[in-house]
């Protein structure tokens, strides 16, 4: 399977199996399922609930530990050095390992960004620590403020595209992300997203 190296030399599977939204008992299956048709990454978070039975899928693949490439993410509840910390025990705890080769951010909280620096710290220490092998925060919405824009996004985008999630940006409004949705409140979209010439830039309107 074709790899991505990471900025640290830790060569990450290009495909991999996501499991947002997917309810705690398909899980099991669903991972298990992509685990024997030659998936050997698998992405979790916190947030979705559904880490135990991602763990579960992985033990009764047969699969080796070391071939499966694990992702998973610090929910903003677990921000702060301490809190990051437990929060990485705990997913390694639902996921029966003692190392995840990915632990990210699940995104940055603007509102207490001092919490989000020190649960950055966790992960460094957690890195040098060997408790995983690679770390980073997930990107998400093109503002990073309400109405601030990042410097590349194309003017289609700031003409009307909404700023968050491209299809309704409706996470943070319904509770499910955190916030994301609230971010920008802007007018939703009178065109398709991928009608923007700039759709496929990074940092541009595709960014979910």
């Amino acid at each position: 399977m074709q790899t991505l190296t990471l900025n640290n030399g830790v060569e990450m599977p290009a495909l991999g199996l996501g499991v947002f939204q997917t309810p705690p008992d398909e899980t099991r299956a669903a991972v298990k399922a992509a685990l024997d048709l030659g998936y050997r990454h698998i992405d979790t978070a916190a947030a979705y609930g559904n880490e135990r039975e991602v763990g579960q899928a992985i033990r009764d693949s047969g699969v080796p530990r070391d071939e499966i490439f694990i992702e998973t993410k610090i929910w903003i509840s677990d921000y702060g050095y301490d809190a990051t910390l437990h929060g990485f025990a705990k997913s390694a705890a639902k996921l029966g390992v003692d190392q995840i080769d990915l632990l990210i951010l699940h995104q940055a909280l603007p509102s207490e960004f001092d919490k989000t620096l020190a649960a950055y710290r966790s992960l460094e220490k957690l890195l040098a620590d060997g408790k995983v092998r690679a770390i980073g925060v997930k990107p998400g919405d093109v503002v990073v403020a309400p109405f601030v824009w990042a410097d590349n996004t194309c003017t289609y985008c700031r003409e009307g595209l909404q700023t968050s999630c491209p299809h309704g940006g409706q996470w943070g409004v319904n509770g499910v992300d955190g916030g994301q949705g609230q971010a920008a409140r802007v007018p939703r979209p009178t065109a398709p997203w991928s009608s923007c010439p700039s759709a496929r830039t990074p940092n541009c309107c595709r960014t979910c």
